[in-house]
């Protein structure tokens, strides 16, 4: 297993369990996106509150990065300006601060992710699964079931369907690169992950 470099003191083991549990997370959201929302919700929440929980942990951590601060950045200017134009000029709305705020969300994760670590193969095979979950039901229903137009997913919405299965093929090219660079075969898989991505959109 493969992890991303952790900058905490922890005890070993507290860390090896924490990473675990948040590799086979990240391994669940992915792969469960496009078809099991029930799997893909309870996952999410369950990453929200280890980052909140994560972050009472009084435990040292390499200071931030200037490129990790701008990121960082990013995830709450959105937000900040929607709540503030909700504020002064329509009204406060929570429903339309509501995807807007998902943004916040990131940050305990990434606090969390950056001092724990995360198995890189953990996601990469998430994302793998969910683009052949995608590819899989989009030809079962085409060519089984004789619906025109597959689709289904956690949104319900057919667009969100086909838009979530091309990103998961997309991501699995980009995430398994680096193995085809010293081992060709790996570009027949990540081709297939793209290939049904592009079949489920």
């Amino acid at each position: 297993m493969s992890h991303a470099v952790t900058y905490s003191n922890s005890p070993q083991p507290f860390t090896f369990v924490v990473s675990g549990l948040i590799s086979v997370l990240a391994f669940l959201v992915p792969a469960s996106s496009v078809n099991y929302p029930s799997t893909l919700y309870y996952s999410a929440i369950a990453l929200v509150f280890m980052g909140l929980f994560a972050l009472l942990i009084r435990t040292q951590a390499h200071p931030l990065s200037k490129f990790e601060k701008i990121m960082m950045a990013t995830w709450v200017v959105y937000p900040a300006f929607t709540a503030l134009d909700l504020w002064f000029r329509t009204g406060w709305i929570w429903i339309e601060f509501q995807e807007p705020s998902r943004f916040l969300l990131v940050l305990p994760i990434f606090l969390m992710v950056r001092r724990y670590g995360i198995s890189d193969s953990a996601i990469r095979w998430g994302v793998f699964v969910g683009a052949a979950v995608a590819g899989s039901y989009a030809l079962y229903q085409k060519q089984m079931l004789g619906i025109n137009r597959p689709g289904g997913g956690t949104s319900g919405l057919i667009a969100a369907f086909g838009d979530i299965s091309l990103i998961l093929g997309v991501m699995s090219l980009a995430l398994f690169q680096p193995l085809w660079r010293n081992q060709k075969w790996w570009a027949s898989v990540a081709l297939l992950a793209l290939g049904l991505g592009v079949i489920g959109s």
